[in-house]
């Protein structure tokens, strides 16, 4: 961003670019997540949130917003994208893509908000994932919203935009919203009570067998 001005994009509109690509490769064609005739609604934090306010009051309320969105979106601007590479193997996106701003973004708390609420706050209608193909229809079947991250790296190497895992279970205590950094100290208790109410939300992961499995033979 340009910093003392507050203002998150660069001047050569880093962000921007990387917003319109993204939404052309969403609708792109036949194989893309979103059918070709679809118009694309944004709804940007930095636009839509007065910024010369405390932003706390309208960020609690961030749940209720996500709630009619159908996808999360972050740009991650990379001019030292060509230092790092994709891993052979991918084992989660959250450890294995290593560009330094996004791992930067993974640390900031509010950011971590942003992956919990797509994650965990119930779809505002989940017919709409018939509307969708791929990830974006496996995600919204399952109730939640994908996550998805387009950077300098894709758009120059002409890669395909990266969906992250849902921040549920041992990967929501890992990236805790709360154990997150912060500008302003105080968010910090704003954030645990958002993070309290998303883990009553939440469906814990049991380990284990169902009666029946494993087969032992028999009838």
């Amino acid at each position: 961003g340009n910093g003392e001005t507050g203002h998150p994009d660069d001047e050569q509109n880093s962000k921007f670019a990387l917003i319109l690509a993204f939404c052309e490769a969403l609708c792109a064609g036949a194989a893309s997540p979103v059918p070709e005739d679809f118009e694309v609604a944004l709804w940007i934090d930095f636009a839509c949130i007065n910024q010369d306010t405390d932003p706390r009051e309208d960020l609690s309320h961030l749940h209720e917003i996500i709630a009619g969105c159908d996808i999360i979106f972050t740009p991650v601007v990379d001019p030292g994208y060509t230092r790092w590479s994709y891993p052979p193997q991918v084992f989660s996106w959250l450890r294995d893509y290593q560009s330094p701003p996004f791992l930067d973004y993974l640390q900031r708390g509010w950011c971590r908000v942003e992956m919990m609420t797509a994650s965990v706050f119930a779809i505002e209608d989940p017919r709409r994932a018939r509307l969708f193909r791929g990830a974006m229809q496996n995600a919204l079947s399952a109730g939640r919203r994908p996550h998805a991250i387009f950077g300098t790296k894709e758009l120059q190497e002409l890669r395909s935009m990266v969906f992250l895992p849902p921040l549920l279970n041992s990967i929501f205590e890992e990236f805790a919203p709360e154990h997150g950094s912060f500008t302003v100290a105080e968010d910090k208790e704003t954030v645990l009570e958002m993070s309290n109410r998303a883990r009553q939300m939440m469906t814990e992961l049991k380990v284990g067998f169902q009666d029946g499995f494993p087969y032992t033979g028999g009838p």
